[in-house]
């Protein structure tokens, strides 16, 4: 069992925005408007996850 961490997530357009995610994979698209283009751990842990909104 692992913990969840807080992800940076950035799109096409060089938004960034807060995603929470557990252990395992976890498809962003679907709650990001525009195409991914990275998603890099901020240093969050032990938070929901879900989308928290923009960075």
């Amino acid at each position: 069992m692992g913990s969840t961490v807080m992800l940076d997530v950035q799109d096409i357009w060089g938004n960034i925005y807060h995603y929470c995610v557990g252990p395992g994979v976890t498809d962003l698209q679907p709650v990001i408007r525009w195409r991914v283009t990275g998603a890099w751990w901020n240093g969050g842990v032990g938070c929901s996850p879900g989308y928290y909104g923009p960075a």
